[in-house]
């Protein structure tokens, strides 16, 4: 080992020694040197120190860019509580009221000779009916309207002069059947009734008699009994009127 470090230090010297070639005319090109950097190795005590050429080598820039961040930040957690729905319930409506000061007597009368009952809120009609027609008259049969009123319905008021009788309703389908089928006579609207029972009202009952043909009406109970009792057929309520007292 030691006889191979000291070839090599006689080889580098011989190398040093040579003399440069010439050029034109005779002088010499100026050759450079590779640069080298030198690393000395130093084997026992008794060598001399060794110089290596070792190429300074250095790598190529890279031009590598590194990729951007692609960190997402999530949102913000938000602390909205939405209002809980209202509990608030509304009142209801106020009930329909009526003005029982605007309310009239439904006057009645009776014929004997025929048997027929009639209604009117007119007081001349009634005394016509009284006066020249052989009608008797009654106790008044309940207090309506003459116009319409919250919650009143129309009662119809047909004729039939061949029957001699008075009929009232509150359907159009009944009052039309009547005119058109019946042989009765359109006279308008006798009063304006409720539909249903309010205001303190009662119900009008509405019965008839085949035999004598004649519609009857009134609000007392016992009445309407007694009428049953003697013929007529009760066919319901008719509507709702006030009491007359």
């Amino acid at each position: 080992m030691k006889f191979s470090f000291a070839i090599i230090a006689a080889v580098l010297c011989v190398s040093q020694s040579i003399a440069l070639p010439t050029g034109y005319e005779g002088q010499l090109y100026k050759r450079t040197k590779p640069k080298v950097v030198t690393t000395t190795v130093t084997e026992g005590c008794g060598c001399p120190p060794t110089s290596i050429p070792v190429l300074n080598t250095i790598p190529p820039a890279t031009s590598s860019v590194p990729p951007p961040a692609t960190s997402t930040v999530p949102p913000p957690v938000t602390s909205y509580v939405p209002p809980p729905a209202s509990t608030h319930v509304p009142p209801p409506p106020p009930p329909a009221t009526t003005h029982p000061s605007k309310s009239v007597f439904l006057l009645r009368g009776f014929k004997s000779h025929g048997m027929d009952h009639f209604y009117t809120t007119n007081v001349e009609e009634m005394n016509n009916a009284v006066s020249k027609l052989s009608f008797k008259k009654e106790s008044h049969a309940a207090k309506v309207y003459t116009h319409p009123e919250v919650n009143t319905i129309p009662l119809h008021r047909v004729f039939n002069g061949h029957a001699n009788d008075h009929f009232y309703t509150t359907s159009s389908y009944e009052r039309d059947n009547a005119i058109h089928k019946l042989g009765y006579k359109d006279e308008g609207v006798a009063a304006h009734i409720f539909a249903t029972q309010i205001c303190g009202s009662v119900p009008l009952h509405r019965l008839y008699n085949e035999h004598g043909k004649n519609h009857f009406y009134t609000i007392s109970e016992s009445e309407a009994a007694t009428a049953a009792h003697n013929g007529y057929t009760r066919e319901g309520v008719a509507g709702f009127v006030l009491p007359p007292h």
